[in-house]
């Protein structure tokens, strides 16, 4: 008996020695994920009145893009999407990428510190511009700024001895960055990671440049205009003022066929002399079809409005200031649209 307890203790430690032999990669992946959902739960803590917006608002039905799924020049032959990818699965053009990337930066950053940027543009060329997490596109214009002043930028490092900054850069890479071959990636990249709301395209509209919705499909323009219609009901029913409650009338107290009464239906009718008058006088054909112009959604009087594109500033809200009286219920609902939160927690977060 007590060989067979031996044997089963030594079996319960086999299997707990079987349980430990996982790849520690596959365990640290679950760590991440645990420590994701940890941030996600602290993130849910701090939602706004917008996060219950996102759900109340009406999703627009998008044709997205198939997966394109790359074969990765490794040992096991890795089918990798573009969005789901771990650290160690990242390809080595991938990591000569994000190599020419920090490159960049440093070269920027050297260039800024040191004001060789007056020297640049003191030969013509265009100064280097440091990116900036919060900066919309910062990093596409270091790379193009990266790329014009390339020649100036190594001839003035090199004047300094700094070989080590500029000699290692590879330039291939950085055309092929800056070039649209990278841009239809990257646009792939963000057509998977970004589910677009119809509030989106409802801010798109509002800018009287866009307001076409020209590159977006025929079902995306139709759901944000049906969006918009929707909202403007809303808001004209709101606009209606309520009607006063009436005391409840008493009931009539019956009246009783008097002499007068049983006769008056054998009575002449000394109006209708009057109203053949009236008849002639009264033209009631424009009146029975007038057509009333304040009846056309403001929604369609915005789309075929001919605005003057020099008096369009890059600030859409501008026009919406001049225009209040004629869309009176367009510029309630964009100030709904673009009403942003005046704080950068996300970003300091």
């Amino acid at each position: 008996n007590k060989r067979k307890k031996k044997n089963v203790g030594a079996v319960v430690i086999d299997a707990a020695n079987i349980l430990d032999t996982t790849p520690p990669s596959t365990i640290k992946a679950e760590d991440n994920d645990n420590q994701i959902h940890e941030s996600s739960s602290d993130d849910s803590d701090l939602s706004t009145d917008d996060d219950f917006a996102n759900d109340t608002a009406l999703p627009v039905i998008r044709k997205k893009k198939k997966i394109v799924k790359v074969t990765v020049s490794s040992k096991n032959d890795l089918l990798f999407s573009q969005k789901k990818i771990t650290v160690d699965q990242i390809p080595t053009s991938a990591k000569h990428v994000l190599q020419v990337l920090n490159k960049c930066k440093k070269i920027v950053k050297y260039v800024k510190k040191t004001g060789i940027n007056n020297d640049i543009k003191q030969e013509g060329d265009v100064t280097l511009h440091q990116s900036c997490i919060v900066r919309w596109l910062s990093m596409s214009n270091l790379l193009e700024s990266m790329l014009k002043s390339f020649k100036a930028t190594k001839r003035l490092l090199l004047a300094r001895n700094k070989h080590s900054l500029i000699n290692d850069l590879d330039l291939a890479t950085l055309k092929q960055l800056v070039s649209n071959g990278f841009v239809s990636v990257f646009l792939n990249l963000i057509d998977e990671l970004f589910n677009l709301d119809v509030r989106h395209y409802c801010a798109t509209i509002w800018d009287p440049k866009y307001k076409l919705l020209k590159r977006c499909t025929t079902d995306e323009r139709s759901q944000c205009h049906k969006y918009v219609r929707q909202q403007l009901r809303i808001l004209r029913d709101e606009d209606i003022p309520p009607k006063p409650c009436e005391p409840p009338s008493e009931p009539q107290q019956k009246k009783f066929k008097t002499v007068d009464t049983l006769f008056t239906c054998f009575q002449d009718d000394y109006a209708h002399d009057n109203l053949k008058d009236n008849r002639v006088e009264c033209d009631y054909e424009s009146d029975e079809y007038e057509y009333d112009t304040n009846q056309l959604n403001e929604l369609d009087q915005y789309l075929i409005m001919k605005i003057d594109k020099s008096s369009i500033t890059n600030n859409s809200l501008d026009f919406w200031r001049c225009h209040t009286k004629q869309f009176p219920l367009l510029c309630k609902l964009v100030k709904r649209i673009y009403s942003i939160p005046a704080t950068s927690s996300n970003v300091e977060r």
